[in-house]
């Protein structure tokens, strides 16, 4: 699934209740949506230890994939906001190109709002690793 929608999503209305939901949804969960999940889950844990050791614990996650853009369209942007409310940060502003080239791994999810052919081209580009992932959606040629 692709559209997803906080109510679309079985638990409590929180941020604990979205990732389980989200894990309970899994097998039905399109590859981005199953990134997306992970990264939720680790900005969970990482918060966690944060507060159990203190300003000492300085960690990055093993992943950060989001949504990029808030601002798509009004319906795009009213899920992203009730995602945002429930304490899942599931989107994030676009990466420059400059900050794109610190990171050793990149992730393209084809298909279903997913990079463009020349953004794949681009990020080909890119020192490190491209990680492209075809799904059963329409790439967009343009």
């Amino acid at each position: 699934r692709y559209n997803l929608k906080p109510e679309d999503i079985p638990g409590e209305n929180t941020a604990d209740g979205l990732m389980n939901g989200l894990r309970e949804m899994w097998d039905a969960l399109s590859p981005r949506w199953k990134a997306v999940t992970w990264s939720l889950e680790e900005e969970v844990q990482l918060a966690e230890l944060k507060q159990a050791y203190g300003r000492e614990f300085e960690s990055f996650p093993w992943i950060d994939a989001k949504f990029t853009d808030k601002h798509r369209g009004p319906d795009e942007t009213d899920n992203w906001h009730h995602f945002q409310e429930l304490g899942g940060n599931v989107v994030s502003e676009h990466m420059r190109w400059e900050e794109a080239f610190v990171y050793k791994y990149h992730t393209d999810f084809g298909g279903g709002g997913g990079t463009t052919w020349l953004g794949v081209e681009s990020k080909l580009a890119l020192p490190g690793v491209l990680l492209h992932h075809e799904t059963q959606a329409y790439d967009w040629f343009h």
